[in-house]
């Protein structure tokens, strides 16, 4: 058990501050690539200002930078547990994660795992203050709890506005016809008002699911529900992985006063089309994994009503097509874009998971 002063701080002290002990905690990341460049400083985050991470897992996925002396530079300059693991392809991110898991389980005595992608860099006190939230709910194994990422929104106005973050029924990405009024009157909305925040209301708010940046668990959860599903290869693995736990019988609290920055923004964050699943610049690879697994994991947690569902996805691929017309005026390009969504749609509804070439 390491002590440490239990204080959330800020305008929300809404656990009193006293000298604790909390479970051993390890740091799972997972990098590939050239991303030293960011795993740098989430490591000099972690080994300089965050004393309660007790190991640090990375596995190295097949990555173009020399990790491994890297972190062994790491190791001799501040004396750092850190377990290294290179792969010697690229298994995508849901194998990284179960390897990484996998190894925290055998190799630390780690209670509770903090999943972190490489570019995520924890904020002041973030594990601390989940850390006193877990405490707060009672040290039950059954909770778990994320990290607040600012530039995603639906988590940013699940904290102000105590709204629900999961899988919606009969939606697809999120998208419901009859929720289209809402969603278009936020788009009319500046960015700027989108993204300012001025109070975050509600410090801890129930949601069911989340990535896996930020998340911190009970290493029982891994022997409840198993690990991640490596058939998914690249995105939704994450959101599969925690609406599991929710579907059995578990809890996932944002704790909105803990935070971690995400250094390098999603490409589907910066993308400047009129939507960046039309976007010319997108990788199509990395596009085609994100449908694919989402049709999939939607018409197996989420769809009670199939012909509403293909109601939804014919109304969002028709909003597709109509706003890439309007903004790129390029309807070869659009009826080209359209078509391969649908095919990736298609896989995931007939369940072709796993690495493909496109």
């Amino acid at each position: 058990m390491s002590p440490f002063s239990c204080s959330l701080g800020g305008d929300n002290k809404w656990v009193t501050s006293r000298l604790v002990s909390f479970p051993p905690v390890a740091a799972v990341t997972v990098t590939y690539g050239r991303r030293w460049k960011f795993l740098s400083q989430v490591l000099d985050e972690l080994v300089t200002n965050h004393p309660l991470v007790g190991d640090i897992v990375i596995v190295d996925n097949a990555s173009e930078d020399d990790i491994e002396s890297c972190v062994n530079l790491v190791r001799n300059t501040c004396g750092a547990r850190i377990h290294a693991a290179r792969l010697d392809t690229n298994t995508g991110s849901a194998n990284g994660y179960k390897t990484g898991i996998e190894i925290a389980l055998r190799e630390t005595e780690a209670e509770l795992l903090w999943l972190l992608d490489d570019d995520n860099k924890p904020c002041e006190q973030s594990l601390e203050r989940l850390l006193c939230a877990y405490r707060a709910l009672g040290d039950d194994p059954n909770n778990a709890l994320a990290s607040l990422r600012r530039d995603r929104q639906q988590y940013l106005r699940a904290a102000k506005d105590g709204t629900m973050v999961g899988l919606k029924p009969n939606s697809f990405f999120g998208f419901h016809i009859r929720d289209a009024g809402c969603k278009f009157g936020r788009k009319l909305m500046s960015k700027s008002r989108q993204h300012q925040v001025s109070k975050l209301r509600f410090p801890l708010i129930s949601i069911g699911c989340v990535p896996y940046g930020g998340l911190l668990f009970h290493r029982d959860w891994i022997r409840k529900i198993g690990l991640p599903d490596e058939r998914f290869y690249l995105y939704a693995d994450d959101i599969e992985f925690s609406s599991r736990m929710v579907g059995h019988g578990g809890r996932i609290y944002l704790c909105a006063m803990s935070e971690v920055e995400d250094l390098e923004v999603s490409w589907h964050l910066w993308t400047s089309a009129s939507h960046p699943m039309m976007s010319s610049t997108a990788d199509l690879l990395m596009l085609y994994y994100q449908i694919r697994n989402q049709a999939y994991l939607e018409t197996r947690r989420c769809v009670s009503c199939f012909p509403i569902y293909v109601l939804n996805v014919v109304a969002f691929l028709g909003f597709l097509a109509a706003s890439s017309l309007w903004f790129d005026r390029k309807p070869l390009f659009t009826a080209r874009r359209i078509r391969f969504l649908v095919t990736a749609i298609r896989d995931g509804w007939a369940g072709r998971l796993g690495q493909v070439e496109i």
